[in-house]
């Protein structure tokens, strides 16, 4: 319901009012496929992909939207999520069919080439995520765990407990439970609605709680150090 309920939403602001019934759909504009594109965070910059300048070529045809996503040399490998969530993105937009993101490899100008380091002798193991806190009774904490396995950020295809946005979950005598969570990046677009998410999700989850309480901190500050390896390796980090 929640995704159902964003998708909407996001209709509604990037298309105007449904058209009328007889009125048919017309074809997506650039400006409407930027705006949704703005909606798209590179969780590494920490700003949406068309302010930090990557979005060109966009193309119209009827019902089909191509444009390329341009990224550094480097990081072309691991930036294949950031591509799907654009193309899924847009794929949103009313009048759109199929969605084509090309992913190119540009270097910034005036950017130095990368000096060559010498092979390791070995590659160096990813050190262990740090694990939310979990206190109270733990048969409720991991029916908690599971049901906030439930909720995604909609721009990263992992589960946010594995995406590490979970930090702590706190289950009183009493059955109340306090969840503390954060996001990706301050200025997440879906800050007013993850936290009501997994909230939802618990409640619906775990009827033997009392009351859900969900709090979202900026304090640490979200790092990909806190992505599980399941994570790590879904978005080709590992």
């Amino acid at each position: 319901v929640g995704k159902m309920f964003r998708l909407s939403k996001w209709w509604a602001k990037a298309n105007g009012p449904a058209p009328e019934e007889d009125g048919g759909v017309g074809a997506a504009t650039e400006e409407q496929v930027r705006e949704a594109l703005a909606t798209v965070t590179d969780f590494d910059q920490g700003a949406d992909v068309v302010s930090l300048g990557m979005i060109s070529g966009i193309a119209i045809d009827d019902t089909s939207v191509t444009f390329t996503l341009q990224v550094d040399p480097e990081e072309a490998a691991l930036k294949e999520p950031l591509r799907l969530a654009c193309e899924r993105t847009v794929k949103t937009l009313l009048g759109v069919d199929t969605v084509t993101a090309v992913l190119t490899a540009h270097r910034e100008a005036g950017r130095p080439e990368p000096t060559l380091a010498p092979p390791a002798e070995a590659p160096a193991l990813p050190s262990a995520a740090p694990a939310p806190v979990e206190s109270g009774n733990e048969d409720l904490v991991a029916q908690v765990v599971e049901a906030v396995k439930t909720v995604y950020d909609p721009e990263i295809p992992v589960n946010i407990y594995e995406l590490g946005l979970i930090y702590r979950i706190d289950i009183d005598s009493d059955r109340n439970a306090d969840i503390e969570m954060t996001l990706t990046t301050i200025g997440c677009p879906v800050a007013d609605i993850l936290p009501q998410e997994v909230e939802d999700a618990v409640r619906m989850n775990v009827p033997e709680l009392d009351k859900v309480s969900v709090n979202l901190v900026f304090e640490p500050p979200w790092t990909k150090d806190r992505m599980s390896e399941a994570a790590l390796l879904e978005l080709g980090f590992m």
